[in-house]
């Protein structure tokens, strides 16, 4: 979980933007870093392979998301809401 701290600590030096940190399903233990996330001051999580919400218009070739789903991590609480 170092690592995650870390690279992210670094991500959110480097931007004032919103951000979202993506992480698999398979992390874990995911509280731990879901609670890094939030602590790092990220605005969001998206957990889970993002690849299934998305379509492909095969005769233009565009991406196009089927599926959005948001997390808002409260910063005053600290917890998912």
């Amino acid at each position: 979980m170092a690592v995650l701290q870390r690279t992210l600590k670094k991500v959110r030096s480097a931007s004032k933007h919103s951000l979202i940190a993506k992480i698999a399903i398979e992390t874990n233990p995911l509280h731990t870093a879901v609670k890094i996330i939030s602590d790092e001051g990220f605005d969001g999580v998206c957990i889970g392979n993002t690849v299934r919400g998305i379509a492909i218009d095969i005769e233009n070739k565009n991406l196009f998301f089927t599926i959005f789903l948001l997390v808002y991590l409260d910063p005053l609480s600290n917890q998912l809401l």
